[in-house]
């Protein structure tokens, strides 16, 4: 939650507690609370964060499904502890701020809050608001999905590996057994890690990403935060360097949301070919060593100049787990038997 004294978090976080009974809500302020009353002392400030913090850090240890951070969080460094945290535990964060029209009106905040915070301390309290740019929006997968998607991959890689003649020759380029293969690209083990299908990547403030804060502030953007969106995992392609989910974005509003200049799709590079929107759309699943998962993009629109090209020397294996394309020396595609749905959450990161 994040907002000044008055502002409504509290209500919403309330409100989340009623959709979800077993989350739990960490709050500085219950640190002043004595026998329903509330006593704060600004004295007692950092130990109420302390407090606070802990009560995180316990909801985490506990596996809690839903865990509510109820402070003001004006500062971008007052929620670090708590984004931290998150990320060391494969939780996913959304930024929940309240939008009614007087949330900043200092008068009118100061006769709303419960706690007698001042007129000028909120008014100060709002001039110092930071507004929070995430480095990347994606749609977000839970720990059993990035399982089942793991899985999924793995045993096709498998039945690519046992059943079409030559695999790991074309893409790797030697001989190997399928535990090699998955060791090439660190997959003998799932990562620890959850697997996410990037919307927009942002950067920072100096990464001179193209609509970079224009994307950020869209009311489709946000809007969409929190939300859970289904998404379709068609296929696979498999190169020397990657190995990444395909992924269908089936409606208006998710491609509304996505946005990857490489694509081109409004054809402002001239010299550069135009793609259909959604077209690199993935989950990245493995690497080859020194290889960044950026690099799904880039092979991926390899892969779709071939398919669009209907390139030479394609050579198809149907399998149990779906059609098996080989293209030019070191690049693959499977496409599935059967697409998967997969639920997601739409977040910044």
């Amino acid at each position: 939650m994040r907002g000044v004294s008055g502002s409504g978090k509290s209500t919403i976080a309330r409100a989340i507690q009623k959709v979800y009974p077993s989350a739990v809500l960490c709050s500085a302020d219950d640190y002043f609370m004595r026998e329903g009353e509330y006593h704060f002392s600004a004295d007692d400030l950092e130990s109420a964060h302390k407090y606070c913090q802990r009560l995180a850090e316990e909801a985490v240890r506990k596996d809690s499904n839903v865990i509510i951070i109820d402070n003001t969080n004006v500062k971008r460094w007052e929620m670090k502890f708590y984004m931290d945290l998150a990320r060391q535990h494969l939780y996913r964060t959304v930024i929940v701020e309240p939008k009614l029209d007087w949330r900043n009106n200092p008068s009118l905040l100061a006769s709303r809050n419960i706690h007698d915070v001042d007129e000028n301390t909120i008014r100060k309290k709002i001039k110092a608001f930071e507004d929070y740019v995430p480095f990347y929006y994606a749609w977000f997968l839970n720990r059993t999905d990035s399982t089942m998607v793991y899985n999924k991959c793995c045993n096709t890689l498998r039945d690519c590996i046992k059943n079409v003649p030559g695999f790991c020759s074309f893409v790797l380029d030697k001989d190997c057994s399928v535990e090699e293969f998955l060791e090439y690209f660190r997959l003998s083990e799932m990562p620890h890690s959850l697997y996410h299908c990037t919307a927009k990547f942002l950067g920072g403030p100096k990464s001179g990403t193209v609509r970079r804060l224009e994307y950020h502030q869209s009311t489709e953007v946000q809007e969409a935060c929190g939300k859970s969106f289904k998404i379709t995992m068609t296929g696979m392609i498999v190169t020397s360097a990657v190995v990444a989910a395909r992924i269908k974005l089936s409606s208006e509003e998710l491609l509304m949301i996505y946005d990857k200049p490489e694509e081109n799709t409004d054809g402002r590079l001239k010299d550069k070919l135009c793609y259909p929107k959604g077209s690199t759309a993935h989950l990245t699943i493995a690497t080859a060593e020194g290889v960044l998962p950026k690099h799904s993009n880039t092979e991926i629109l390899a892969i779709a100049d071939m398919e669009r090209n209907n390139a030479d020397g394609k050579v198809s294996h149907r399998l149990k787990s779906g059609v098996v394309n080989l293209w030019d020396k070191y690049y693959c595609s499977v496409n599935f038997e059967t697409p998967v749905e997969i639920n997601t959450l739409f977040s910044g990161f």
